[in-house]
């Protein structure tokens, strides 16, 4: 007798235990599509995870579905991860009077850090002084009235391109100031550094 009403203490005590579990769980967006930085999220992209969050963890309650549908990502979203809050924004990724110039990057002029969209850094024209025409057409010059750097703000971060060690950098850079960032593109005359504004 002594036994069952132990066992039938434990069972007890299991089932609080497993209810407890389940009444802390939530129900939150998860990730099923990827979306890449900028792009605008819709309702194809999101799905719906019932799971118990740790401490700190921040993912949004899938009541907010709707809030976050026509967002961008701020962020590439990566199929089956949670959502949160710092991984969209309603601004816009490009905004008025800017530009967004595409940059080949080699490896060495690249932060070793994860750069982010949004992130404010420096676009510095390093032109090789053995080139033939820089992009006023002299030799090793600088070109683009002799400017050195461009503040812009980071968009999105490409990989590797196959068969080549150069990421393509997307920046959104004040409208004057894109035909300069495009010339020294297009010379390979690029670094970026980490700054503000």
């Amino acid at each position: 007798m002594a036994l069952a009403v132990m066992l039938i203490a434990l069972g007890g005590v299991g089932a609080w235990a497993g209810f407890a579990i389940l009444s802390d769980r939530t129900q939150v967006l998860t990730v099923v599509a990827e979306v890449p930085a900028g792009e605008t999220i819709t309702a194809k992209h999101l799905g719906q995870a019932n799971v118990a969050l740790g401490p700190g963890v921040e993912a949004v309650p899938f009541s907010e579905r709707d809030t976050i549908v026509g967002m961008r990502a701020k962020t590439g979203l990566e199929p089956g991860s949670l959502l949160t809050r710092g991984q969209v924004t309603d601004q816009p990724v490009v905004r008025k009077g800017e530009q967004v110039v595409p940059v080949g990057l080699k490896p060495a002029l690249v932060p070793a850090s994860r750069l982010s969209p949004g992130q404010v850094v420096q676009i510095v024209n390093v032109p090789d002084p053995n080139s033939s025409g820089g992009a006023d057409g002299r030799k090793g010059g600088r070109g683009a009235q002799d400017r050195e750097l461009v503040t812009a703000r980071v968009v999105a971060l490409g990989e590797p391109q196959p068969g080549s060690d150069v990421r393509v950098l997307d920046v959104a850079v004040a409208a004057e100031d894109g035909p300069t960032v495009a010339a020294w593109s297009a010379q390979g005359a690029v670094a970026v550094t980490v700054g503000g504004e």
